[in-house]
Order: C-alpha cells, then structure tokens, then sequence
C-alpha cells in the first residue's frame, strides 16, 4: 500500500510570490490600518500576544458583500505566524448592525495552497458578481444555515421559503475544485472528527475580533 505523500509547510515568502499577481486581478486590495481604526476592530482577549495583529488582510467589496482574505502573514516580520491558518471569508454588511461572517473557510499552510486560496476567492467573486433573484426580482442574500454549508436566501424566506444553492454556475475546473474540498470536509466530518473523539468546530473555540463601532463597519457601495 503507498504511503499518502506529506505536503511540506509553505513559506509566506513563496506564497505572498505566488498569489499576488491573482489577487490584483481580481481585484482585492490591501486592508490599511484606517480601515480597521474606522471599524473600532479590536483583537481577542488572550493571555499572549495576540499573534493577528499585525497580518495582512486583503478585501474586495461587491454590493453588500465583501471577499476578505486573512493571510496569517506578519507583514513586520515577513514571515507567517506560528498558529495561524490562511482565511478566506465573504462578510455581509447588515446596515445598523455591521458586519457579519455568512461563508468562511480555512486552509493549511502547506504546498498548494496558494492554487486552493486563488481558485475559491475567483470562484465566490464570479458567484458574488451574479447575484440570483428570487421570484419577484429581489437580490438574494447569502446565510449560513449550518457549518460549511451557505445559500443564497430570498429576503422574504419566511414568506416564500426560497433559497438557493451557491457554485451552480462556475466553469468545470472551478466546479470540481469544490466539489473535492467538499468532499474532503465531509470525510473529515464523518470519519476523522469521530475517531478523534472531537466535538466543537474551530469557530466555536477560536477567539475573534471584536468590533466596537459596528455602524462604520458597512461601508457605503
């Protein structure tokens, strides 16, 4: 029986190289320090120094919608932090409220993630640019009924019950990427979490930020 090839941890050298070229074309920019003082951000109470505070996060705005990317890279350092992972999230702004986490996904940082980072992040901007309708002609909003799992809602859900699914639209090459990385949580889900004896998911146990001016976190589109 062949033994399941290790992939080598990546540097943020070699990764910063590889995706930046793709991240500009699709149009993510960097998240300045003004931005966060304008959102109030503030970091997680812990008891060390709070390894994301210096790391750089691009974004990229569509409609009330936001594609951020947490690189887990210390741009002081220029290297990764110890603990961390590469984050790719889409933020719905909720006007009044302020921000709110409706997709998330997290990646090792170990060869071939940049290929991974680059194709999700060009997959939800084609899925974000083409916002569905539902059956009045209204924009569908994205939710997050269950972990990994987010579909487009119709904002009168509670009316029409109509909703549906992300990804149903993307070229072949994008399609299958999915697939596999769905796939893949599901195994994990199933058989590996089980055997392991685990029970809560990273974003019950992952200390977040906190916003202290939620009103300013919805920028104007």
């Amino acid at each position: 029986m062949l033994k399941k090839k290790k992939r080598r941890r990546i540097s943020a050298r070699i990764f910063l190289r590889k995706v930046s070229r793709s991240f500009a074309m699709i149009g993510l920019s960097k998240i300045t320090n003004n931005r966060e003082k304008e959102m109030g951000a503030k970091p997680p109470k812990v008891r060390k120094p709070f390894e994301g505070m210096n790391q750089l996060s691009l974004e990229k705005p569509i409609r009330y919608d936001t594609i951020r990317v947490r690189t887990s890279v210390d741009e002081k350092g220029g290297c990764f932090n110890e603990t961390g992972r590469v984050r790719v999230l889409v933020i719905s702004a909720r006007p009044g409220i302020g921000e709110e986490i409706v997709f998330y996904r997290s990646f090792q940082r170990r060869t071939g993630v940049e290929e991974k980072v680059i194709k999700l992040v060009t997959a939800l901007d084609l899925e974000l640019s083409s916002r569905p309708s539902d059956s009045k002609g209204k924009f569908m909003n994205l939710v997050e009924v269950s972990p990994r799992r987010t579909v487009w809602r119709s904002p009168n859900f509670k009316r029409n019950k109509e909703e549906k699914e992300m990804f149903l639209k993307l070229p072949s090459f994008l399609a299958d990427f999915i697939c596999k990385e769905q796939y893949k949580w599901e195994y994990y889900q199933k058989v590996v979490r089980k055997r392991k004896g685990i029970k809560r998911y990273e974003s019950q146990v992952r200390k977040k930020w906190y916003i202290a001016n939620p009103e300013n976190a919805v920028p104007v589109r």
